[in-house]
């Protein structure tokens, strides 16, 4: 598509898919901007029904309602972002309460959801994969910040039955629950991660991500009592809890998630309160107990171990859309926390580009799409950066 501003919506029906290995791609010419703009008169501006598309490089704001949708399988959707919609910015959903039909093995990659906001300031997340969600579906460096609700929302219901379990792999939620311009800031709704819902419980893998400034929690079960894995997460001065992973009384602890390598931090002792995690748990995790950061064995983490602690006023990427995270939250090398880990390995997240620009693990894609992260300029209607803090 050609540069511009699209008033208009799109949609890819199931007749229009491509096929294994044949993947079809919807993308900017040559890196041009291409937004749509919703104007809040068009609904879902971007509804992907078919499977094996390669979906690249678009801004899709003020929408009615999803800035894109998404309900075929086997596709990538890269570098985009979804901003000022009045319902969760991008959201996977089936039909129906067969889970052999519900989309599956989507991959969402490097993208960017903000400020979406629906009228009710209770349902707009940046990512949603919920109400019927097949297998293999994959968030991989993502970041979802300044949206009403949640960053990533995996709600289900007894209606359709439990999602299949999705994999968060290298992702950043922040300040959920109110907006870029101060809108909610006093709120106490929002989480970075909420994985689950109605206590049905479904094993998502949760690996590798950040969560800091959300309104609610960091890290929700949201009375998920499944065998989540968590591994290598850092949740990071949160309103409530940095952690939070509920007793069931139908289920057994060992029973329920298992939790390795995670990382809980708060720069205020007094804010928040303390991680309450039931599951699998062992000395490689370091959770915030009310006063303090330590493991079952007694070690305490404090400010020494990080290189900083101070929120960038923006998340770069690097030439392909991967987040640069920098020194937030990077453990300095004499940390104990580098080896403190299972198998000797580190605790908390790390991003592979840290600190600086590196090619990433690119999905194999189609030729033709540019390189370049296209579309990502900001519009005069969403002036609010992608990668942004206020």
């Amino acid at each position: 598509m050609r540069r511009g501003t699209y008033t208009t919506n799109i949609r890819i029906d199931s007749p229009y898919s491509g096929k294994e290995g044949q993947l079809k791609t919807l993308a900017p010419y040559n890196g041009e901007e291409v937004i749509f703009d919703g104007n809040y008169e068009i609904g879902n501006l971007l509804v992907l029904n078919a499977d094996y598309w390669h979906v690249v490089g678009f801004e899709l704001t003020r929408s009615t309602g999803n800035g894109m949708r998404v309900n075929g399988s086997h596709n990538i959707i890269e570098l985009m972002i979804f901003s000022h919609n009045r319902n969760s910015g991008f959201q996977i959903s089936g039909s129906g309460t067969n889970p052999d039909n519900w989309p599956k093995h989507n991959l969402i990659i490097n993208s960017i959801a903000h400020d979406n906001r629906d009228l009710s300031d209770i349902n707009a997340d940046g990512f949603a994969a919920k109400l019927g969600v097949g297998v293999g579906n994959v968030f991989r460096g993502n970041i979802a910040h300044h949206n009403i609700d949640d960053g990533w929302d995996f709600y289900n219901r007894t209606n359709e039955g439990p999602n299949m379990p999705i994999t968060l792999e290298g992702n950043i939620a922040y300040s959920n629950g109110k907006l870029s311009n101060g809108y909610n800031e006093d709120g106490t709704s929002g989480s970075g991660f909420k994985i689950g819902g109605e206590g049905l419980p479904v094993a998502h893998i949760v690996r590798n991500n950040i969560a800091f400034d959300n309104n609610m929690d960091g890290f929700t079960d949201n009375f998920n009592p499944g065998k989540i894995i968590m591994e290598n997460n850092t949740s990071f001065d949160n309103k409530r809890s940095n952690f939070i992973f509920r007793i069931n009384p139908y289920f057994e602890p060992e029973e329920m998630g298992i939790f390795r390598n995670n990382l809980s931090f708060r720069t205020d002792p007094e804010g928040g309160i303390r991680d309450y995690v039931t599951g699998n748990v062992n000395e490689t995790n370091f959770f915030y107990d009310g006063e303090k950061t330590v493991n079952s064995e007694g070690i305490v983490v404090d400010f020494s171990h990080f290189v900083s602690v101070t929120v960038p006023e923006s998340f770069e990427r690097d030439g392909n859309g991967n987040i640069i995270l920098g020194d937030f939250l990077k453990l300095k090398k004499k940390s104990l926390l580098n080896t403190a880990g299972e198998d000797g390995g580190h605790v908390g997240a790390l991003f592979e580009s840290d600190g600086k620009p590196a090619p990433p693990r690119r999905p194999v894609t189609p030729p033709g799409p540019p390189e370049t992260a296209p579309g990502h300029s900001v519009s005069e209607n969403a002036k609010s950066s992608v990668s942004s803090r206020r």
